[in-house]
């Protein structure tokens, strides 16, 4: 997926290889949320933009293969319906919460999130609510936040 393009996922679909996200990868906030299952990794680039829409992460992303999150990329907890819980594993560069009225929980404390500059390793509140709910989430410290 490119820079700079949407893809809106009105279905599921098996990745055994390799899918790349260099634009943004939204799932429709429908009933039956789609998903993204398979073997295959799941790379988010510097310019790639990963949605949550469903409940959970595993909802939208059901694949057992790793998951990349390059520095620049952002995970965004974004559904409009419902509240979420935040997978906790993952090492995000950015992590954007969205979503008015609705509550986004941590699963669990944040890895270390990916800070190589200061515009990355950062929690953005855009709407909504982020619930720490007693866990942490800290910044890197590899470089000193302009935020």
């Amino acid at each position: 997926m490119n820079a700079g393009s949407t893809v809106t996922m009105q279905v599921s679909f098996v990745v055994n290889v390799n899918l790349t996200v260099s634009g943004t990868l939204l799932p429709a906030e429908i009933a039956t949320p789609p998903a993204v299952s398979g073997t295959g990794t799941l790379t988010v680039a510097a310019t790639g933009i990963l949605h949550v829409t469903a409940a959970t992460y595993a909802a939208n992303y059901a694949n057992t293969g790793a998951v990349s999150l390059a520095a620049g990329s952002i995970v965004a907890y974004s559904a409009t319906t419902k509240n979420q819980t935040i997978r906790q594993n993952l090492t995000y560069s950015t992590l954007r919460v969205s979503g008015a009225g609705f509550v986004k929980t941590l699963a669990g404390t944040l890895n270390t999130l990916n800070a190589t500059t200061s515009a990355t390793g950062r929690i953005e509140v855009e709407s909504g609510t982020l619930d720490l709910a007693g866990f942490t989430a800290n910044r890197g410290t590899t470089v000193a936040g302009a935020r």
